[in-house]
């Protein structure tokens, strides 16, 4: 082929267009708002996802079991990543999607469907692994000893994904060669397989393990020693599969529109964003666990937080409530003890605890927080402070006490006098 030939071939419509239909080749009409919104609406749930399980990893978790899964979820949401940046390829440098193919020229469609080829590629390197582990931590909890039927479905189904993903990924990286001609048509010479069975395999296993890892945890749920109530909470969070199983089967529909169409430009967009819903749900059936055990710590937080401002607050001194630092007697005092020791209602004596400022700051240690003593109803607590100061000259050269050894009893420590 000469260069003129091919020349004339890149800059031919890719498809003829259909009767009455004038294509557009400068500004072919698209749907990239459309596919924007999906794209940054599921990039935000799989990562809020993903990091309600890292709190549970890092804070709640006291023991190292689940390693594996963790390092399968890591790896899994990398690949979703890799997805959503070759999404965001084709929005913002690229034809674009929903754009119908006989508005675009053949050179046009060549990284069009170089980017859809890795996007299959990524998108197999996500879903296994996260699928993974969720089977094996199903395995881990619901089943930790007994090798019951839970269990062999679990196993059945890993293996199952494990080496159906991993032959499919090989047959569709070498579907063609060279490798080229996979989205170049240009390219002479060579063979390609039919890929289409190995699509439709993969759409239609994919609606099979979502129904399983739909269903398998509600038969153990409900069989739990819990009220209904907490039954219908447990398996409402794990129903989020749910989701995960009808945007396969919406998959499995559009993957086949796809290769029955000649408008491959256009048809193979409702695939990439049901491949796109379906990793989000996937994230989601792993990551929902986790959010009542994030959600109970954030709360907490906050509330210290909250708590610990109106403290703050409480002990900022009033106006007028310290008195004259011209009285002889205050200016020679000494400032109080740089420890308090709490003592409750009871007279039981807590840890001594040191001043907030360590500067002789009144600060006072009834206002601590004591979270490691039971709650009680109503406490009457006291705070003892004793105030030593130096005896004073006077006139006649005699001495008098002006407050020495004073002990000033005060029933309340908020009452300032």
């Amino acid at each position: 082929m000469s260069a003129a030939e091919l020349q004339a071939i890149l800059n031919s419509p890719a498809l003829p267009p259909p009767d009455d239909v004038v294509p557009n080749f400068g500004n072919p009409p698209n749907n990239n708002r459309l596919a924007l919104g999906i794209t940054i609406a599921a990039l935000v749930v799989t990562t809020l996802a993903v990091l309600m399980r890292i709190h549970s990893w890092v804070y709640v978790m006291k023991h190292h079991t689940g390693r594996l899964e963790a390092f399968l979820v890591v790896a899994g949401y990398g690949s979703f990543l890799a997805y959503v940046i070759l999404a965001f390829r084709v929005i913002n440098t690229e034809i674009g999607f929903f754009v119908h193919q006989w508005d675009i020229l053949v050179k046009d469609t060549i990284p069009f469907s170089k980017t859809i080829y890795f996007g299959g590629l990524v998108y197999n390197s996500a879903i296994l692994p996260v699928k993974a582990a969720i089977l094996t931590e199903w395995m881990r909890i619901f089943s930790p000893r007994a090798r019951n039927g839970f269990w062999w479905t679990c196993q059945t189904l890993l293996w199952l994904n494990v080496l159906y993903y991993t032959a499919a990924t090989i047959v569709e990286a070498r579907q063609c060669t060279p490798q080229e001609k996979i989205w170049d048509p240009t390219v002479q010479g060579g063979y390609c397989l039919d890929t289409k069975t190995v699509e439709l395999t993969s759409s239609s296993l994919n609606i099979i393990s979502d129904l399983v890892i739909l269903l398998a945890p509600q038969h153990v749920i409900w069989r739990l020693q819990l009220s209904k109530a907490k039954k219908l909470g447990v398996a409402l969070i794990f129903a989020v599969g749910l989701f995960g199983f009808i945007s396969a089967i919406f998959r499995l529909v559009a993957t086949h529109d796809y290769l029955v169409s000649k408008d491959a430009t256009y048809a193979v967009s409702p695939v990439a964003f049901w491949a796109i819903a379906e990793m989000t749900s996937v994230f989601l059936v792993y990551g929902m666990p986790a959010i009542p055990s994030a959600m109970h710590a954030a709360k907490t937080k906050i509330g210290t937080y909250y708590i610990g401002l109106t403290k703050l607050s409480s002990r900022k001194p009033r106006e007028g409530s310290h008195p004259s630092t011209s009285a002889p007697w205050r200016a020679k005092a000494t400032g109080p003890s740089s420890k308090y020791r709490n003592i409750d209602k009871d007279g039981f004596g807590l840890d001594t605890i040191d001043n907030f400022d360590g500067k002789g700051s009144q600060w006072d240690s009834t206002e601590f927080p004591r979270a490691h003593l039971p709650s009680m109803a109503v406490e009457v607590q006291h705070t003892i402070e004793v105030e030593s100061h130096e005896r004073q000259p006077v006139a006649n050269g005699n001495t008098r006490r002006e407050s020495g050894d004073e002990v000033l009893l005060r029933q309340h420590p908020w009452d300032k006098k």
